[in-house]
């Protein structure tokens, strides 16, 4: 007998670019937070879910681990990546680092057309009614910043960091659900359009950097407020935290 997924109501795959489909449609489980990080992944729950064979989910898992968004352990089997401080803080600066290149490129070549392309990238984050549409309308703001700047190179250093960046989002509003997260997107563009590169350069490290110290501290405060029970203790209640 079938036993029931515990991956809720998932699409089936259609035979065509069938690979492709799979790593995304696993790639969305976790960045749209229908899995915990750190929660345990099976490769034959994941093949009957989505329709396909194990060999495919197999081939998607390999290039999810290479993006950094699973983790495979020997002997151990699939989980969802867990993003520790250090590598969060790390994150965070390489990301600041292309974004404010990105940035003041957009400023020096700041037009109407390109300005109305941000407010409107920026009113899609005001629309997102839920986690999977405002990683979508967040990231795609982001990116059109480095599409924006005019300079390949960083475009194509935007996609080798972008999933990695979208896991510290998809733990950001784990830690902190209910941040106001449009004021920030709005005083990025208000400095933008001043075009002082040291003004944008502030900005965005605010954006980047700031953020993650504030979401780190907060992460620690609820760590320390829900400690995990030493093995063969009985757990302890866990308190709630302001969301």
């Amino acid at each position: 007998m079938t036993r029931p997924s515990t991956l809720g109501a998932i699409t089936k795959v259609s035979a065509r670019t069938r690979l492709s489909e799979t790593t995304e449609a696993i790639r969305r489980l976790v960045l749209d937070g229908v899995v915990p990080t750190g929660s345990r992944l099976k490769e034959q729950e994941l093949a009957d879910a989505l329709g396909v064979s194990r060999p495919t989910v197999r081939e998607a898992v390999r290039q999810l681990v290479h993006e950094g968004i699973l983790v495979h352990e020997p002997y151990k089997g699939l989980r969802v990546a867990t993003v520790d401080d250090d590598h969060y803080s790390q994150l965070a600066e390489v990301r600041a680092a292309l974004e404010v290149l990105g940035a003041q490129r957009v400023g020096a070549r700041l037009t109407p057309e390109i300005d109305a392309q941000l407010m409107a990238s920026l009113e899609e984050i005001r629309r997102a009614d839920d986690v999977a549409a405002f990683n979508e309308a967040h990231f795609a703001f982001h990116a059109l910043l480095q599409r924006l700047s005019g300079a390949d190179i960083l475009e194509q250093a935007w996609d080798i960091v972008e999933n990695r960046s979208r896991m510290m989002l998809r733990i950001d509003l784990e830690i902190d659900p209910t941040a106001d997260r449009m004021t920030p997107h709005v005083e990025l563009i208000e400095a933008i359009r001043t075009r002082d590169e040291d003004v944008i350069a502030a900005t965005v490290r605010e954006h980047v950097i700031g953020s993650a110290r504030v979401r780190l501290a907060r992460r620690k405060a609820i760590a320390e407020a829900n400690p995990v029970p030493a093995s063969g203790a009985s757990p302890r209640p866990r308190r709630a935290h302001a969301s």
